[in-house]
């Protein structure tokens, strides 16, 4: 499968708009184009839709904007600053129903404190978590969840800059590079337990319905992503999966998400959620044609 970048649309001579340009059905923007994003296109023109890619570092939206149209805006756009105020720009002029994921969520999946802390607010089971902003946080987490304690940025994803820490000891050394060499960001971590033997679920959900599901198996690294070598096994989509895929998409307003699960000593517990997944391993593990799901949502809601 294969993309063009499209660069802004031409303009007409004398239309400053760019209103003259044919519309399309699916724009996705993103800032690079993955496998994802290359079989999200493929899938919409097998089904005889016009599909494109907005690289999203190009685009210049707001009261005047210099976008192509289109009848749906999947925003893929894994950068925390553009992709929210991109699908933000966007939403402020077309129906909000064709922006996927709308900003709100965007932002909502990007900060994992604030994730969380609204699953809770529901009464959905999630991992213990600490916010972890001064060394003094970290003392704190390390006294009320213990070692192994696992460090991640609260805005962050696909296994980077996350720390296991399996001894106090080392915990201050390992956060002095936090302290020196972190910048804004970088030093809002969030610290949970390290589950022992706890099952790594990943569900890949559409308009709240939980369409596949794998579980990851790390290999040589602790850190269970199929991007860093784990292994996925498919897995069955029981009730207690479909209930809180369910629930999650209500509460967060996700229309697609991935949501990753741990079961441990048999409870069912969130660790986050992800606006923009990736999803390659899963269709490998199970065979579901995804990209094929989401293109269908996507142009089922187009606005013409």
């Amino acid at each position: 499968m294969s993309a063009r970048p499209l660069s802004l649309v031409p303009k007409q001579p004398d239309d400053e708009s760019g209103a003259g340009a044919k519309p399309l059905d699916l724009a996705i923007v993103a800032d690079r184009i993955g496998w994802e994003e290359k079989a999200i296109l493929a899938a919409a023109r097998e089904r005889g839709a016009s599909a494109e890619w907005l690289n999203d570092g190009e685009l210049c939206c707001g009261s005047r904007e210099d976008l192509p149209a289109a009848g749906a805006y999947l925003i893929r756009s894994r950068s925390f600053v553009r992709g929210p105020l991109i699908a933000e720009s966007i939403a402020s002029s077309v129906t909000d129903k064709s922006v996927i994921n709308s900003a709100e969520t965007i932002a909502t999946c990007s900060n994992k404190v604030t994730a969380l802390a609204r699953l809770r607010q529901i009464g959905l089971p999630t991992v213990p978590y600490r916010l972890v902003l001064t060394r003094a946080d970290l003392a704190a987490a390390l006294e009320l969840l213990g070692c192994p304690l696992v460090l991640k940025p609260v805005y962050g994803g696909l296994g980077r800059r996350v720390m296991l820490v399996r001894e106090r000891a080392v915990a201050d050394s390992m956060y002095d590079y936090v302290e020196h060499y972190g910048q804004n960001f970088d030093r809002a971590l969030i610290a949970q337990p390290y589950l022992e033997g706890a099952s790594d679920v990943r569900v890949l959900a559409i308009d709240g319905e939980a369409v596949a599901a794998m579980e990851r198996i790390a290999t040589g690294d602790w850190r269970a992503n199929v991007e860093l070598g784990a292994v996925a096994e498919p897995i069955e989509i029981d009730a207690a999966i479909k209930a809180m895929t369910a629930e999650v998409g209500e509460r967060i307003g996700a229309r697609i998400f991935g949501l990753d699960l741990f079961r441990h000593e048999g409870v069912l517990t969130i660790g986050e959620v992800n606006h923009s997944p990736l999803f390659r391993g899963i269709v490998e593990a199970t065979g579901i044609d995804v990209a094929g799901r989401i293109a269908d949502h996507a142009l089922a809601v187009a606005v013409p």
